[in-house]
C-alpha cells in the first residue's frame, strides 16, 4: 500500500474532535505553507497547549518520503516523546 494512498484515505474518513491536551504540531517547510496560517487552524480543536514546529525545506511529500527530512520529522517526535 503507498503511504500516500493510506494517508489520504485516512485524512477523508475522520472527524476531529476537541482535545483538552498538548499538541506538537508538526509541519513541512514547504514555502507554499506560507500562503496559510502557521497552525492551519488547530486553535480550532486544540483547547491545551499547540506548539508549532517546521520541518524547513521539506514538502508535504517530501517528510515522509526523504531521509533528510524524515530523520528530522523522527528526531523531533523523539525529543517529544522523551520530554
Amino acid at each position: 500500500t503507498d503511504i500516500r494512498f493510506t494517508h489520504t484515505t485516512a485524512l477523508l474518513n475522520y472527524t476531529p474532535k476537541p482535545f483538552l491536551g498538548k499538541i506538537t504540531f508538526i509541519r513541512t517547510g514547504d514555502p507554499n505553507a506560507a500562503l496559510y496560517d502557521d497552525n492551519l487552524g488547530w486553535t480550532k480543536l486544540v483547547q491545551g497547549e499547540l506548539e508549532v514546529v517546521k520541518v524547513p525545506g521539506s514538502s508535504h511529500d517530501s517528510i515522509i518520503t526523504d531521509e533528510e527530512y524524515y530523520s528530522q520529522l523522527a528526531q523531533i517526535v523523539k525529543e517529544r516523546l522523551d520530554a
